[in-house]
């Protein structure tokens, strides 16, 4: 290559004098030699303010933490958490479980469904097309987004996890997917070949049949009716079996009262080429053919927390993404920015931009779990609410923003789905710090926003009557100008198109 620099050797020969001269060096590459990096680079006292318990805990305490195992199924964990924690609450049940391998049966065969017709519509593209490397590299896997959860769900319902339990093969799915990506593979090749709408037909409900019959064998057959049994509380508030004979899987979604066409996408991508208070589009993901790709509105980080903090007032457990790779104590479950030292250990400078995370394709969501809880001080915000309103001259939209995303809260309480053997028996401790740098995806109730802006909490009526905007009156109302300009107007525009391979966009799969 022109003008290329080879290493320079002279370099490599300064560089180990001046390790071998360094006695701070010598201590680290003894202690690193026997010792994972983090057990060195943790921070001693780090652990010492470890919350164990949770000033606003909505988490119903019976229930027990769900374990996907080895397998990508995160979203569709997260997803089921949502509803059974409703539908346990409404009913005074202890502990209840959604089938995870009912909804993925069906997700994974509509995936192959959605992969075939693919590869129709792009028949006319070389197979060195980056639509179709994409497609093909990455056309068939366990990731998945919150939507496509919901449109599983939508169409084909849900079931308990005792009418279709897991398995061995279904909670470790590298061998199955791999099979499937075979057979898809080679249905994609005939139909690469021919042009006759008939034999297209053919060769699509030939594969199509071969993927149903290969699920069904791992999966089991999935079952249409069932009975919904249950300990939950009557009148009288005593436990007492409960038997719903004949209840098929759309009945049984109805059951658990979560309107799940409520709740919207929210994320944040702070690069100059994503607008905020925009919808996206991201091409070629849906999994549900017919539904159409996943959607997302972009904001900005206080409008993504003050989102995250009103459904934690009204106790919503919500599904969020994020990247878990980072600054991560897997054994006590918390994810703390402050948790490990790696500046000191290695002396290297470990700083860096969550832009340019992201741009460069080092920081991306990864893995979904369910919010249920966290630790704030209340009196301290009740202070800084006071304060600010006290202090100010200004009373706009940013000062609203400011206020509500701002709750002083200290840390969050995560329901996961790794099982019971890590962290405080499967939930886990995200810190604000690393919130506000890592956790960029969330799932939020429309319902729940407005709901929290018309009681404009922590604001007093006073004060809040001092809050100004154009064009309110009596017809619109000051609370939906406010819902408007955080959420409704975005959700409204056009979404702009983004590859399936663009930055950010990757299916959550941990």
């Amino acid at each position: 290559m022109k003008n290329a620099k080879p290493i320079d050797l002279l370099k490599i020969n300064e560089w180990d004098i001046e390790l071998q001269n360094d006695k701070n060096q010598k201590v680290a590459t003894n202690a690193l030699y026997l010792n994972k990096i983090n057990s060195v680079a943790v921070v001693g006292d780090s652990r010492k303010n470890k919350i164990s318990q949770f000033s606003n805990d909505y988490q119903i305490p019976t229930s027990v933490i769900t374990d996907q195992k080895q397998s990508g199924r995160c979203w569709m964990f997260a997803t089921l958490n949502m509803l059974r924690h409703n539908f346990m609450k409404i009913n005074g049940i202890d502990n209840f479980e959604f089938s995870q391998s009912y909804c993925v049966f069906w997700e994974k065969f509509e995936r192959a469904n959605a992969f075939l017709e693919k590869i129709i519509s792009t028949s006319q593209q070389e197979l060195d097309s980056r639509e179709l490397v994409d497609l093909l590299e990455n056309g068939f896997s366990d990731g998945g987004y919150f939507e496509m959860s919901v449109n599983v769900i939508k169409k084909y319902g849900v079931v308990p996890s005792y009418v279709m339990p897991d398995n061995f093969n279904v909670s470790n799915s590298y061998v199955l997917n791999k099979l499937i990506n075979i057979v898809l593979k080679k249905g994609a090749i005939q139909l690469r070949k021919t042009y006759d709408e008939e034999d297209i037909n053919k060769i699509k409900t030939e594969t199509l049949s071969n993927v149903f019959y290969l699920l069904t064998l791992i999966y089991g057959e999935p079952p249409k009716k069932f009975n919904l049994e249950f300990f939950g509380k009557n009148n009288k508030k005593a436990k007492v079996l409960n038997v719903i004979k004949n209840v098929t899987p759309l009945e049984m979604y109805k059951k658990t009262k979560v309107n799940l066409d409520d709740f919207i996408t929210l994320i944040h991508v702070p690069l100059k080429q994503y607008k905020y208070n925009q919808m996206y589009e991201l091409e070629h993901s849906a999994h549900i053919y017919e539904k159409g790709n996943m959607r997302f509105l972009n904001v900005d980080r206080q409008t993504l927390d003050l989102a995250i903090n009103a459904m934690i007032e009204y106790k919503q457990p919500i599904w969020f993404a994020c990247d878990v790779g980072h600054y991560f104590d897997l054994e006590n479950g918390i994810w703390d920015i402050n948790m490990f030292d790696y500046e000191s250990l290695f002396d290297v400078n470990f700083n860096h931009d969550i832009s340019d995370l992201l741009e460069y394709k080092h920081f991306s969501p990864n893995h979904a779990m369910t919010l249920v809880g966290c630790h704030s001080d209340e009196k301290e915000y009740k202070q800084f609410v006071k304060s600010k309103l006290s202090k100010t001259k200004k009373y706009d939209l940013n000062l609203l923003k400011e206020l509500w995303s701002d709750n002083k809260i200290k840390a969050l309480k995560i329901e996961n789905s790794w099982g019971s053997k890590y962290g405080s028996k499967g939930h886990f401790i995200i810190t604000e710090e690393w919130r506000k740098k890592y956790l960029t995806e969330v799932v939020v109730s429309k319902e729940l926003l407005k709901k929290f802006i018309k009681e404009h909490k922590a604001i007093d009526n006073k004060s809040f009557a001092k809050f100004k905007f154009k064009n309110a009156s009596t017809k619109n109302k000051k609370e939906e100008i406010i819902y408007e300009e955080l959420f409704g107007k975005g959700l409204k525009t056009k979404p702009i198109k983004v590859e399936h391979w663009s930055v950010f966009f990757n299916e959550v799969n941990k």
